[in-house]
């Protein structure tokens, strides 16, 4: 309805708004540094549909899911740090 075209254009908006920062952001910033705000989105989108709408992931395999991205961040984050703290001695 026409009552619902500017909230749609404002959502696009914000929407390419968004994209056009992450993708500044991988310009200008190091991507080992920014995939972890990527990965954020799993825990930011749990919370606002547990807020929003009372909705939980039941099923296991998204906690598999992110047990295995958060893991896999944080080991290559410490292996990055073995290796820079190799190159400085």
């Amino acid at each position: 309805s026409l009552h619902h075209w500017p909230w749609l254009l404002l959502m696009g908006l914000l929407a390419a708004g968004a994209h056009f920062s992450t993708s500044l952001a991988y310009v200008k910033g190091e991507i080992t540094f920014l995939t972890p705000f990527g990965f954020s989105k799993l825990i930011f989108s749990s919370a606002i549909g547990y807020l929003a709408f009372a909705e939980f992931p039941e099923s296991w395999t998204v906690w598999i899911g992110a047990l295995v991205i958060f893991s896999s961040v944080i080991l290559l984050s410490n292996f990055k740090s073995q290796r820079v703290l190799k190159e400085v001695k």
